[in-house]
């Protein structure tokens, strides 16, 4: 291969791409001796075939997924484990906004998708929060709120058109 031009800019602003944009998310979450930890080999490679040009790569201990809109981020745990149940990137709640964030009340964590969020504790699991329920919750503070964690998805089919979904408190 022959490189015959090469630009280097100055512009900060430029966004790392794909399997770069997921290396520097593994590195940061502890590489090798972080969470995700080593990649195996027969799923090493970053997989850049995702919809919306969206990248995945797996781990051990979990999977990072990029987007350019969304950028690098983590998903792991029982969080990991429900956005698989409901067919990762493809489901209603798309790729992941956030990284996971722990340190909620009752010990729980959290973790924001471009359609929702999935909220566990120890005591709940995790469950999906969604469209006018998730924006509810979020008027209520969260799980810090009088309702606390999801006990359930969402449930539709009622009358009307209506949708319920059970909390803690609620």
């Amino acid at each position: 291969m022959l490189v015959d031009y090469v630009e280097v800019s100055g512009n900060k602003q430029v966004q790392d791409t794909g399997a770069l944009a997921i290396t520097k998310k593994w590195d940061e979450k502890g590489g090798l001796g972080g969470q995700l930890g080593n990649s195996p080999r027969d799923r090493a490679a970053t997989d850049c075939t995702l919809r919306r040009d969206g990248c995945v790569q797996r781990f051990d201990g979990g999977l990072i997924y990029w987007t350019p809109n969304t950028g690098a981020h983590n998903v792991w745990g029982r969080i990991h484990d429900r956005y698989a149940g409901m067919r990762w990137e493809t489901s209603h709640l798309g790729y992941p906004t956030t990284d996971e964030f722990c340190g909620l009340v009752r010990g729980g964590c959290g973790q924001h998708f471009e359609g929702g969020s999935l909220y566990w504790s120890p005591a709940t699991d995790a469950h999906p929060v969604v469209g006018e329920i998730r924006n509810g919750y979020a008027r209520l503070g969260w799980e810090r709120g009088k309702l606390g964690y999801p006990l359930e998805a969402e449930r539709c089919g009622l009358r009307d058109g209506g949708c319920v979904q059970a909390f803690q408190g609620g």
